[in-house]
């Protein structure tokens, strides 16, 4: 069991700091399944998708539909994401 929790937590960590780079622009699911790609971390989408959802959950990000395709989201970071990662020292 903490495997897998240090695993979520380092995933949900790594999400957090690909938006931050990107801030205060967002990204798309796809381009966050890229970043965690170039962290080592190869994941399955649906994961990726209840990390978003609990990350948004949290208020540490917010999702947006795309301007130009409905069908597509971006997600940004938030305030408060921004005060977790501070807090946390990135």
């Amino acid at each position: 069991m903490p495997n897998k929790a240090i695993a979520r937590e380092s995933r949900r960590i790594s999400i957090l700091l690909q938006l931050q780079a990107a801030y205060p622009a967002g990204l798309t699911m796809e381009g966050i399944l890229q970043g965690l790609l170039i962290f080592g971390k190869k994941t399955k989408k649906a994961k990726i998708a209840a990390e978003l959802a609990y990350l948004e959950e949290k208020g540490f990000i917010a999702k947006a539909p795309s301007r130009i395709s409905a069908g597509f989201f971006r997600y940004r970071l938030s305030a408060g994401g921004l005060e977790y990662l501070e807090s946390e020292g990135f």
